[in-house]
């Protein structure tokens, strides 16, 4: 608990001096890190996979995604290098995944393509939390609980506040669809405090899972 916060706060005081430096960061980390959910022994195929998954809406939607990366280190904040690794990683993934479809599970390359699917079709911000909140917290959850660092009895628990966030985030995308309100036009300080704080609460998880 003592190493969890005194990552929080070293992360916390690395993005005060250096937001580009620590958003740059957060990008490679995350990329590796959410490559494992379908790669976690093979360290190639675990980067290019976190790669197009993680950077498809950039692809995708690199107005918005200049716009809040922008907004996040309040600077000009290029993505043209994470638009080249983005389509990069994807062409690489797409023709490993036409070479080697046969011969590997199913999920390996369909679930990654999913994904990709959907970072087509809805705005990044929804897309980020939709899987966070599902396909990547499923799996996390297996895992803690398949390594026993979970009790039975947090399950239900767990269950219940997965399905609480994607209700809320499926509602508040019908609203801001619905009104025709660009997610983009609400008040950049508050996109700016929550993303600071899930990268100060994110990255030392990231680093604690990694340790296990």
């Amino acid at each position: 608990l003592i190493v969890y916060l005194v990552l929080t706060y070293l992360s916390l005081f690395l993005w005060a001096i250096a937001p580009k430096f620590s958003l740059s960061l957060f990008l490679c980390i995350s990329l590796y890190h959410f490559g494992a959910d379908w790669w976690p022994d093979q360290l190639f195929m675990r980067v290019i996979t976190g790669s197009a998954v993680l950077l498809a809406p950039v692809i995708f939607y690199p107005q918005q995604s200049q716009a809040i990366f922008s907004i996040l280190t309040s600077s000009n904040y290029s993505i043209a290098p994470w638009i080249f690794i983005g389509w990069l990683s994807f062409i690489i993934y797409s023709l490993l995944a036409i070479r080697f479809l046969l011969k590997c599970p199913k999920y390996l390359y369909g679930e990654p393509f999913a994904l990709i699917l959907l970072a087509y079709c809805v705005s990044p911000l929804v897309y980020f939390t939709i899987y966070f909140c599902s396909l990547h917290s499923i799996r996390h959850y297996y895992y803690i609980w398949d390594n026993k660092i979970i009790k039975y009895q947090h399950i239900k628990l767990l269950l219940i506040l997965w399905v609480v966030t994607l209700v809320i985030t499926y509602c508040v995308h019908y609203y801001f669809t619905l009104i025709q309100i660009d997610i983009m036009t609400l008040d950049s300080s508050y996109l700016k405090s929550i993303f600071i704080t899930l990268f100060a609460l994110t990255v030392p998880h990231m680093l604690s899972m990694e340790a296990i």
